[in-house]
């Protein structure tokens, strides 16, 4: 991916982002059919990039973990204080009656990862979040790859990475 993460940098910087090429965090997330606490926790990303690369998605269940997106939520943020009470404006969508208000809005992507492919998007201006993953045929095993983070040293987004040790 090295080649992808190259080219994506090289766009930020030509669109005027201050980001460092070497800011990257990867994690690989496994979920568990039933375990709630990953289901409806939908929230901004504080990288300009994620990729969700799908490792194990389960073919059938009644619901598997869906990614549920809304592109272009909101404008990329100008400044600290923006970026939080953006935040804040849209975690009122942040649950399961949230979510479905939100649907209601006909705004909402939804992308299964059945077909095996990965999906990049904006992380900071696409709210996103997974439906629940109930009676799944297996785990849900995805690792995401986000870049970039645009935020100042002081900003919300590397004080919540610094108290998790991420």
């Amino acid at each position: 991916l090295n080649s992808f993460f190259d080219a994506a940098y090289l766009k930020f910087l030509e669109q005027g982002f201050k980001v460092r090429r070497e800011d990257e965090y990867f994690v690989t997330r496994r979920v568990r059919s039933g375990q709630s606490s990953e289901a409806h926790r939908s929230h901004f990303d504080g990288h300009l990039l994620t990729i969700v690369l799908p490792i194990q998605i389960p073919s059938q269940g009644e619901h598997i973990g869906e990614l549920y997106f809304v592109p272009n939520a909101r404008k990329q943020p100008r400044h600290e204080i923006q970026n939080i009470s953006t935040k804040l404006i849209w975690k009122k969508f942040a649950s399961s009656s949230g979510f479905s208000r939100l649907i209601s809005t006909k705004r909402v992507k939804v992308e299964d990862f059945k077909n095996g492919q990965p999906l990049a998007f904006l992380g900071n201006t696409t709210f996103h979040g997974n439906k629940a993953l109930d009676n799944a045929s297996s785990d849900r095993i995805t690792m995401l790859c986000h870049l970039f983070d645009p935020s100042p040293r002081y900003g919300i987004s590397h004080m919540l990475r610094h108290f998790r040790s991420r």
